[in-house]
C-alpha cells in the first residue's frame, strides 16, 4: 500500500520485473533529469495529446489523469477552444458536448481488422466505448470463473469502425500453440466479417511465433 502511495506521488517507479515480481526504485534514480515546466504548459500539452489519441471526447474527460484533473486544466481547454485546436462536434444519436482535435477532422480513415488488448486506449474507458460503439466490454480476470460472461482475457475484434466480435485466446508456450478457447460474434456481425476475423487471429499467432492454432467452433454467422 505504501509503494502504491509513493507511486501515485511519482516518488518511486517500477524499473523491471523478476517473473511476476515488480522491482521498484526511486524515480529520481531511474529517470533523466527534466527541467520543471509551468503547470499551464503541462496542462496544454496533455489536453492536446489526449485529444489526438482519442479522436473525439467529452470536454470533461480531457486533461485528466488517473488521479484526477491536472492543475490549470480548465484554462488550457478554454485557450485551445479559443485558438481553434479543440473543435466542438455533434455525434449522431449521442447527447451531450463532444469535441475533436482540428488536425484530425480532415484526415482519411483507413480501416483494418485487428484484435484489441483490453488496455487499448480505444476501449480502456469502458463507458466511452459503450456510448460510441454500443459495445459493453469488461475485463473478467477477477470475476469468478463460473460468473464470467466471455472469458478470462478476452480481445475484442475491431473491423473498420465496428466491433464485430471477441475471442478468448491462450498461448501454450510449451507446445507453441495458440489455443482459441472461444470466438464470439456481435449481434450485428456480418458473414463477411468472419474471414477478416480469422486473418486477425492468424496474425496474432504469427506475432507470437506459434506453430499452430487450435480453433473452436465458430459462431453460426461465420461458419
Amino acid at each position: 500500500m505504501l509503494l502504491d502511495i509513493l507511486w501515485l506521488q511519482g516518488r518511486v517507479m517500477i524499473v523491471g520485473r523478476d517473473g511476476q515480481q515488480r522491482i521498484w526504485d526511486l524515480a529520481s534514480r531511474s529517470l533523466p533529469h527534466v527541467p520543471s515546466r509551468p503547470s499551464s504548459e503541462i496542462a496544454a500539452e496533455l489536453v492536446d495529446r489526449q485529444l489526438r489519441a482519442r479522436g473525439l471526447e467529452r470536454p470533461d474527460r480531457i486533461g485528466t489523469l488517473f488521479d484526477g484533473p491536472v492543475p490549470m486544466r480548465e484554462g488550457a481547454i478554454r485557450r485551445h477552444l479559443r485558438e481553434g485546436l479543440i473543435v466542438p462536434i455533434e455525434v449522431d444519436g449521442l447527447p451531450g458536448r463532444w469535441v475533436a482535435h482540428r488536425d484530425l477532422l480532415d484526415t482519411t480513415f483507413r480501416g483494418r481488422t485487428t484484435l484489441l488488448s483490453p488496455f487499448d486506449d480505444l476501449i480502456s474507458d469502458r463507458e466511452r466505448t459503450e456510448r460510441l460503439f454500443d459495445l459493453r466490454f469488461r475485463l473478467e480476470i477477477y470475476v469468478p470463473k463460473a460468473k464470467r460472461e466471455f472469458g478470462y482475457f478476452v480481445l475484442p475484434i475491431l473491423r473498420g469502425d465496428r466491433f464485430v466480435g471477441r475471442i478468448e485466446p491462450v498461448f501454450d508456450r510449451k507446445a507453441g500453440v495458440l489455443r482459441v478457447k472461444a470466438v464470439y460474434a456481435e449481434a450485428d456481425a456480418k458473414p463477411a466479417d468472419g474471414p477478416a476475423a480469422r486473418r486477425a487471429i492468424e496474425e496474432l499467432a504469427s506475432w507470437l511465433k506459434a506453430t499452430d492454432i487450435s480453433w473452436p467452433t465458430f459462431p453460426p454467422v461465420w461458419r
